[in-house]
């Protein structure tokens, strides 16, 4: 069961921060060696060739080397990210001090770590880079620059990680949203197919790790089309929502629902045995019975499912098999319309 993106567009976004600040810092080496050849004085020209050496190998790791998309994949992502820019701000910071400190340009890079950080970071490596940022300008600045100067460009400092901080706040809120739209289904806003995935990974490796069976049942309603065509979609749809509400009323907490599409959910039961679920199971169809006809198939891994795909299918398979033995009906029992004093 595979669908949304979220996770996709997640990856290419820091795979393309990664690009950027590699090519910034090649960038910034490019300049600092024309700066190192025409405008330094002779004897900073050894200490600052060294830190320029530095910086240009860094950039080159990041452009050829580094295997980004696993360091975005894995758990360390953050800190070695956070960690590209604090050595970023020492290089700056000791290319300065090798310059001739308080009288080199050199310090006016130390606004570049912090617009870095504020395109993919967490709040926490933005506050932690913009710390750095300004600790190095004043350690710089110490003792050989004016008042007037340290007070403009301290504060300017200052004001850029103020907004870098803001900027980083409204990406993480989009990442929510995002993550949150990609997961949920828009009517009931129970979990879709995606974020139902995702619960299935997490249960299946408690499965894998400590052997505990996983239930799955998958409950198709009857009848929709009918009630659709008879009473509207508007209404179908407050049907839609209304199982929604009692499927999630009926499990316990952990328990993953979802709708699948159209008029199928699933129930997700982890570290659930067959007959933990028995209780469960006859709880929510108990719930729908009450407006919507449904049938349910059940399957429990690892018995009926090495994967959540196997289970997936064994349980969908017992749906239509109920289905073929219920006995006929002389007339469809549609679902009932909503009474607003049981709404």
């Amino acid at each position: 069961m595979k669908g949304g993106t979220h996770d996709d567009f997640e990856t290419r976004y820091w795979l393309n921060t990664a690009a950027a600040g590699g090519w910034v810092t090649i960038l910034m080496t490019v300049a600092g060696l024309v700066y190192l050849v025409l405008f330094a004085a002779p004897e900073h020209r050894l200490g600052l060739g060294l830190m320029l050496a530095i910086d240009g190998v860094s950039g080159l790791l990041a452009l050829l080397f580094i295997p980004w998309r696993r360091v975005v994949a894995s758990a360390w992502r953050e800190g070695i990210f956070l960690g590209w820019s604090l050595l970023t701000v020492v290089i700056i910071w000791l290319s300065a001090l090798f310059d001739g400190g308080a009288d080199s340009p050199l310090q006016v890079a130390l606004f570049l770590p912090v617009v870095f950080a504020s395109l993919s970071f967490p709040v926490r490596g933005v506050i932690a880079t913009a710390l750095l940022a300004e600790v190095a300008f004043l350690t710089i600045a110490f003792g050989g620059l004016h008042g007037g100067y340290v007070l403009v460009f301290g504060a300017a400092l200052a004001g850029t990680s103020a907004m870098a901080l803001w900027q980083s706040t409204i990406h993480a809120a989009w990442r929510r949203e995002l993550a949150l739209s990609s997961t949920t289904d828009p009517l009931t806003h129970l979990l879709n197919r995606r974020g139902f995935a995702m619960a299935s990974e997490r249960a299946f490796a408690a499965l894998v790790r400590h052997g505990r069976p996983v239930t799955l049942a998958v409950i198709d309603l009857d009848y929709l089309k009918t009630y659709n065509d008879h009473h509207g979609h508007q209404a179908g749809d407050e049907l839609l929502c209304w199982v929604g509400e009692r499927l999630l009323q009926s499990v316990r907490v952990g328990d993953a629902v979802a709708r699948l599409g159209g008029d199928e959910f699933a129930v997700l039961l982890p570290e659930t045995s067959p007959e933990a679920a028995e209780p469960v199971v006859t709880r929510l169809s108990a719930q729908l019975a009450e407006r919507a006809p449904h049938c349910l198939g059940i399957a429990t891994a690892p018995k009926e499912g090495a994967s959540f795909d196997d289970l997936y299918r064994n349980a969908d398979a017992a749906l239509y098999e109920r289905k073929l033995l219920r006995p006929p009906q002389v007339e469809s029992p549609q679902p009932v319309e909503v009474n607003p004093s049981r709404a």
